[in-house]
């Protein structure tokens, strides 16, 4: 069933809250795909048994997820969340391996297509932020699926406006956290979040892009360098009873924004571990150790969808220990598991 959020009686609603949430936790726990009943029952104490929660989890590269929420007792998706969703995956570097700004912003309609199909629109897209490698196949893909709603920064509206999305001002909810939407049965809450930072500080491609009037619209962004970061977003989507996972685009956090939050799945950045201070024991446990522990943004960018690269093996076994060695019965799947366009199912 696909929610057409445009019409009157829409699934698509706001509620006002603190910019400190208190997110809603889950009473049902997941289980991944090919763990055993007995892993998956050594989480936190507390916490229900592993049971089938009708969520799936299809790595869509890099940062990007599909969340289908299926029909209780089938594999039919009831509902469609797309976060981050890049699957061009065009060349960025330069002959030294340098990201070069001036590479042009190459998105293939046919790989989006393939990888996204026309014919199965989400209920909702979340962007974390805007640099390219988040953010370049949404004006695509806000095309493609005209009655579609997105939620993220100030930036990614501005930047669906000069690309000249459709009905881009109202279709993109401007999000700075706090917010708290519907989408009939799930819950969506964003979160004021931070982007990895470099050794020393900063990081790649800063700045925001503020409104214009329509009459003042710049050019569309053409190369990597003209989509800078804008402010990151984390989201918490939630569906009742059932599940919660919280995403991640970038490998940073805001540590207060998250007392109190309990989500069972964690999607995590393995390449912040090192810059970021402290960044997986304070991120794991702020939340409270969540039962699943999925990293992404470990494979490389600009390899064909389906090819991770030549160091995200390694990346991610580094990852799965040191989430092992935090303990408290998080559970990392295996690295075959998490294959492009590969679903996890809890």
């Amino acid at each position: 069933m696909d929610v057409d959020l445009d019409k009157s009686g829409s699934a698509w609603t706001r509620r006002t809250v603190l910019a400190g949430l208190a997110a809603a936790t889950t009473s049902g726990v997941a289980a991944t795909a090919g763990l055993s009943e007995a892993h998956a029952a050594a989480g936190p104490p507390g916490r229900r048994p592993a049971g089938s929660a009708g969520v799936r989890l299809r790595w869509l590269g890099v940062a990007g997820f599909e969340m289908l929420v299926d029909r209780r007792g089938t594999m039919t998706a009831d509902r469609r969340v797309w976060f981050d969703p890049y699957v061009s995956r065009f060349p960025y570097l330069d002959e030294a391996r340098a990201i070069d700004p001036s590479k042009p912003l190459a998105v293939n309609p046919a790989v989006i297509d393939q990888a996204l199909p026309p014919g199965s629109p989400p209920d909702l897209i979340m962007v974390s932020h805007t640099h390219w490698d988040h953010f370049a196949d949404v004006p695509y893909l806000m095309g493609r699926h005209r009655q579609v709603k997105v939620m993220g920064t100030e930036t990614a509206r501005n930047f669906a406006l000069r690309y000249r999305v459709p009905g881009a001002g109202d279709r993109v909810m401007v999000c700075r956290g706090g917010e708290w939407i519907d989408i009939a049965d799930v819950q969506v809450q964003a979160f004021t979040s931070l982007h990895t930072q470099f050794p020393g500080g900063g990081f790649w491609a800063p700045g925001t892009v503020t409104t214009t009037p329509a009459r003042e619209q710049p050019p569309a962004p053409a190369t990597i360098g003209d989509l800078v970061e804008g402010n990151t977003l984390s989201y918490l989507v939630t569906v009742p009873g059932r599940l919660s996972v919280l995403f991640h685009g970038a490998g940073n956090f805001i540590e207060r924004e998250y007392q109190g939050l309990r989500p069972d799945v964690v999607i995590v950045n393995p390449s912040a571990t090192t810059p970021t201070h402290d960044y997986l024991p304070r991120l794991l446990r702020v939340l409270g150790y969540p039962r699943h522990v999925v990293p992404a943004h470990f494979d490389a960018f600009d390899t064909p969808l389906g090819e991770r690269g030549d160091r995200a093996a390694t990346t991610y076994a580094t990852f799965k220990a040191a989430v092992e060695q935090i303990g408290h019965g998080m559970r990392v799947p295996e690295y075959e598991r998490m294959r492009h366009l590969a679903e996890l199912s809890f």
